[in-house]
Parts: C-alpha cells; sequence; structure tokens
C-alpha cells in the first residue's frame, strides 16, 4: 500500500514538473499545460507577461489548487489580440520635432 502511494505522489510531482506531458500534434484542444509548459513552447512569452495577462483580464487561467494551467488556444488568442493591438496602434505618420517644421 506503501509503495502505491509512492508511486502516485512520484506520477503527480512528474505532472507537476512538466516532465509527462509535452505538446504534440495530436494534442487536444482541451489540454491543459502549466506555466512553465507554456514558457517552454512560447518562449516570448514569461512568467511576468502571463501574469499581467492573468490580472489584467486578457487571458483565461484555469486554477487547480494553487496552480495555474492554460489552454494553448487560449495562449494562441491573446497573442493574436496582442498583434492586432500592436498593428494598429502605431500611426501612419508619427510626429516629432524633427519633422515639425
Amino acid at each position: 500500500m506503501g509503495d502505491l502511494i509512492l508511486n502516485i505522489g512520484k506520477l503527480i510531482k512528474e505532472y507537476e514538473d512538466g516532465t509527462i506531458i509535452e505538446k504534440t500534434d495530436t494534442a487536444k484542444a482541451d489540454d491543459l499545460y502549466s506555466i512553465n509548459q507554456v514558457i517552454e513552447l512560447y518562449p516570448l512569452l514569461s512568467k511576468h507577461i502571463i501574469t499581467n495577462a492573468i490580472n489584467n483580464g486578457d487571458l483565461k487561467v484555469t486554477w487547480v489548487g494553487n496552480k495555474r494551467y492554460f489552454n494553448l488556444s487560449d495562449i494562441d488568442d491573446y497573442l493574436s489580440q496582442k498583434q492586432v493591438k500592436v498593428v494598429n496602434d502605431v500611426p501612419e505618420k508619427l510626429d516629432s520635432w524633427r519633422n515639425n517644421r
């Protein structure tokens, strides 16, 4: 009985560390990924960026206990929203003291 509990504990620890779950081409839309796995899959993101997005309500998160998990489709949606915002916020002509003659 003790070995069973020990093995379950090891499996949970491996799951939390991300050694079991890997991104594959057959990943389901409802698969959840930890924040560390998201950072590995999307090197552009950091914990700080993700935490700010959660706090601002820009990124959906699933809480399991005190751990944060994400759907990859939500991450993709967040990144595409940010990309559109950056493109739309750049004016055609930048006003500067250099071109105000």
